[in-house]
């Protein structure tokens, strides 16, 4: 028997390649007996059942407390804590500022780096590739 990825000769008692491990194809062979003889469809019911008429109310209501309502936040000063912009999403200001918070912080962590390479005696070659990465 021939393995189809391969193309590895194996014995006829062998069900994987020698050669790859794959399965190789079986032979098929239909038998008469063996196939499903189809079954007629079922006859439908003329009528459905009726179905039994639902209880209307059956359910009762249970008494529950209202929520209580939140109180308001308090920060660690003890001031309560209060938004300063009543808009849904931030202002270009607003996400200005972040960013420019953020490119600090960026930039005192990389300096911070430099430093700890600075103190510990570590060498960086300044060349072109090196400046592209230092910035």
């Amino acid at each position: 028997m021939q393995c189809d990825f391969c193309r590895a000769w194996n014995p006829a008692e062998e069900h994987r390649c020698g050669r790859c491990g794959r399965r190789l194809p079986g032979n098929v062979i239909a038998i008469d007996g063996s196939l499903a003889l189809a079954l007629p469809a079922p006859v439908p019911l003329s009528q459905p059942l009726p179905k039994p008429p639902a209880r209307a109310g059956s359910a009762g209501s249970l008494d529950f407390l209202p929520p209580a309502p939140l109180p308001p936040r308090r920060l660690k000063t003890r001031v309560d804590a209060a938004i300063s912009c009543d808009a849904p999403v931030a202002t270009p200001w607003h996400r200005a500022v972040a960013s420019a918070f953020d490119l600090a912080m960026i930039l005192v962590a990389f300096g911070m780096f430099l430093l700890a390479l600075y103190f510990t005696g570590a060498r960086l070659p300044f060349n072109r590739a090196t400046l592209f990465a230092l910035g």
